[in-house]
Parts: C-alpha cells; sequence; structure tokens
C-alpha cells in the first residue's frame, strides 16, 4: 500500500505501541493497538510504531478494512473515496484502528 500516515518510533505522550501480524504467504499485515484495558494482543510479532488510541489536535483516523473471501486487510487514512471504494468491493468496515498523523501533500 505505500506509506499513508506518520507516526512515532518512540514512546510519547499519550501514544500507544501499534502492534503489527504479518502473513507472508499472502503479504497481509494486520495492525491493532492495546485494549481499553492497556492490555497488548495475545499474539503480536512487534511494534515498531506508536500512535494514538484517540483523536489529537492534527490527527486523523487510521481506518481497517478487511475482505474475508482472500483475507486481505486495508488501511488508509481517506475516508472518502478509498473507504467507500472498497467497500464495494466486498471488503468490510473495520473501523478506526488509532489515530495518526497524515503525511504532508
Amino acid at each position: 500500500q505505500g506509506s499513508m500516515f506518520l507516526a512515532w518510533t518512540t514512546q510519547e505522550l499519550q501514544t500507544v505501541p501499534l502492534y503489527y501480524l504479518y502473513n507472508p504467504t499472502i503479504q497481509n499485515y494486520m495492525f491493532l493497538t492495546p485494549d481499553s484495558n492497556g492490555n497488548s494482543p495475545s499474539t503480536v510479532q512487534g511494534n515498531d510504531l506508536f500512535v494514538y488510541p484517540t483523536p489529537v489536535c492534527g490527527s486523523v483516523p487510521l481506518y481497517a478494512l478487511f475482505d474475508s473471501a482472500v483475507s486481505d486487510h486495508w488501511f488508509t487514512t481517506d475516508l472518502v473515496p478509498e473507504h467507500g471504494f472498497l467497500l464495494t468491493r466486498g471488503y468490510t468496515d473495520g473501523g478506526i484502528v488509532a489515530n495518526v498523523l497524515p503525511l504532508s501533500k
């Protein structure tokens, strides 16, 4: 998918880890953040980035979509048109994973 947002590489005030799982067979990433109690997911491969769990000034939502037919996760900060386009192609809305900083245009 390429670069789509900015995140911290060290823990900063108000940030939480962005954990990832990777399936090399289908070349698919899945991103997760701690639950509301601050607990890490039970199975993760790492966390190289830190993100905001709630909106902060200047942040944008990181949306997750999933296509169960091909076991593909898609992540975007572009609600329209990308999010809407994917929903018409068999993806389901996975909600907001985290809040991130947008790339400069």
